[in-house]
């Protein structure tokens, strides 16, 4: 019975505090809140106290959204009921236990609310009482990150990641965390560069395929091949297709046609890459052309008027 209660505690906590903070999941309908609070009798005082808690704390962060989008609600409403949440977590931590819960869903209202080196320090303390929080370990991950910690960093991702290996925001962020922070990760570290470009590609291809047609996560998979050592572009050649053959509008099209013809010309495949290029006529992606013409040694024949190229 006393599991049914923890497990029924949790998922109340995700429904109302963990989808109203930064870095959380989207937020819970109204129905979810509802069953939330349902049964609340079963949970001890201090349970209860939680949930009240994060109930306001996810209020207070959707009128923030709410106010930044319509500018509805003035900055003294604003701060009085911030100060109302922060009084609630004073007094919930000076007469509680403090377990793990609690001080995830802290460091995330800390962290939503411009407090980051404070959110840290519950994410920190969070971890320490409970290492198996994936959101916790991406908290972290993010704040090491931003701060130039990038081993720890990379750590924290890894852990999460080992968690929740699905997780599409943690394969997108650890992919771009490892595109910005692998050199330095190599040069001052001791990584293996051949590792971190592996683990990098390995990122983006399953949040890619994990994607819809077309989506973001698919161009941003394409387009990583370009910053490995050493590139398949057998793979890289596939994904640009994959891409084409999802494109519909027409600047996407000769985006991806001449990404497409840049991979075959990586794979000396001149001709084919020559005869794609006479169809890039789009004149925002005339330097790109140019460019490519002049590699495979052919002069190009004016097709446009500016050198801004899209397709790298």
């Amino acid at each position: 019975m006393a599991n049914v209660r923890q497990a029924a505690f949790r998922a109340a906590l995700a429904a109302l505090a963990l989808s109203g903070c930064a870095g959380g999941d989207p937020p819970a309908p109204p129905q979810a809140a509802a069953r939330a609070q349902t049964g609340a009798k079963t949970y001890t005082l201090a349970q209860k106290r939680l949930l009240e808690i994060a109930a306001a704390q996810n209020g207070l962060l959707d009128k923030m959204r709410r106010a930044e989008r319509l500018s509805t609600l003035s900055a003294s409403d604003l701060i009085s009921e911030k100060k109302r949440v922060d009084s609630l977590w004073n007094e919930y931590f000076a007469g509680e236990s403090r377990d793990a819960e609690s001080y995830a869903i802290y460091g995330k209202y800390l962290r939503a609310t411009s407090n980051p080196a404070a959110a840290y320090a519950a994410f920190l303390k969070a971890d320490s009482l409970d290492p198996s929080m994936a959101s916790v370990k991406h908290q972290l991950a993010v704040y090491e990150g931003e701060n130039g910690q990038f081993a720890k960093a990379y750590g924290h991702f890894l852990e999460a990641l080992e968690l929740e290996p699905d997780n599409a925001v943690y394969l997108s962020q650890t992919a771009k965390f490892l595109m910005i922070a692998r050199a330095e990760l190599a040069a001052s570290e001791g990584f293996d560069p051949a590792s971190l470009d592996a683990k990098m590609l390995g990122c983006y291809r399953k949040w890619a395929d994990a994607s819809a047609p077309n989506s973001r996560a698919r161009w941003e998979c394409a387009k990583a091949f370009y910053q490995v050592s050493s590139p398949d572009w057998e793979e890289a050649l596939a994904r640009w297709e994959d891409i084409l053959e999802n494109a519909t509008i027409g600047l996407e099209r000769q985006t991806a046609l001449a990404n497409k013809a840049r991979v075959l010309i990586e794979l000396r495949r001149d001709a084919e890459a020559r005869e794609i290029l006479e169809k890039v006529d789009n004149p925002h992606l005339a330097g790109d052309r140019e460019a490519l013409l002049g590699i495979i040694g052919e002069a190009p024949t004016a097709k446009g008027t500016t050198t801004e190229g899209k397709s790298k």
